[in-house]
């Protein structure tokens, strides 16, 4: 018994297979290509969205967003992959027709129309409000922005503690007014207290306070470093004796 044998490269076909029937009916590219078909890219700023009489016909601004989308969608970010997969992703290529823009023509359609992305981000959103596909009532962020050293001792939840009133709160709070960490005031009662530990409290917990160093004047810079030099040149001397 032989191996599976495909077909012969060179071999030419009665039928041949229509681009349409490589992709699924069910591929997300086809509903990238049906959303933007209903986008008015005149409104949304898009430029070059009505070709010119003169001059060298350029691409249409439908077909780069096109790619832009499915680009982010397949994890496809960069111009000269893009440039890549035009040339041999079969998606892509029923995506555009068969065309193949250069990474420069995609670096400047997303530099020169970024304003005109984010209003094409608005308009998804509004088109899920419609269908009914979020309710719109939660905003969510990707990611976790923190304004402070956020290491697991010096992070401390309220479900932690007996709750916003617990009597650690106010001590807390106190020592947060009187340091630079004032942005921590505005925390609410059911996010995260960013702060050191109750251990590394001054002041509130009767804990010594650590005394504020003094600028130097530049007199006093340049006698440090003296003494500092005259006692180095000792240790010298005394290592070859």
């Amino acid at each position: 018994m032989g191996h599976r044998c495909g077909e012969n490269r060179h071999q030419a076909t009665l039928f041949p297979v229509l681009l349409d029937e490589l992709v699924d009916s069910d591929a997300m590219v086809r509903v990238v290509d049906a959303w933007v078909d209903q986008l008015n890219l005149n409104a949304l700023g898009f430029s070059k969205a009505q070709a010119q009489v003169m001059g060298r016909p350029p691409y249409h601004p439908g077909d780069l967003l096109r790619l832009y989308i499915w680009g982010y969608l397949n994890a496809v970010r960069s111009s000269r992959a893009l440039e890549r997969e035009c040339h041999r992703n079969v998606e892509c290529m029923w995506l555009l027709g068969r065309l193949a823009p250069d990474h420069k023509t995609i670096a400047d359609f997303r530099r020169v129309h970024s304003e005109a992305l984010v209003q094409v981000c608005a308009s998804f959103v509004q088109f899920a409000l419609s269908t009914k596909l979020i309710s719109g009532h939660t905003v969510a962020i990707d990611g976790t922005k923190v304004r402070a050293v956020a290491s697991r001792s010096a992070t401390q939840y309220l479900s932690d503690r007996q709750g916003p009133s617990a009597p650690w709160v106010l001590p807390r709070l106190r020592w947060c007014r009187g340091s630079c960490c004032r942005a921590l005031l505005a925390v609410t009662p059911c996010s995260p207290i960013l702060a050191p530990p109750l251990g590394g409290m001054p002041g509130a917990l009767g804990l010594p306070r650590r005394r504020a160093r003094t600028p130097l004047r530049p007199a006093q810079r340049i006698a440090r470093r003296e003494r500092r030099a005259d006692r180095h040149q000792r240790r010298r001397a005394g290592q070859r004796r």
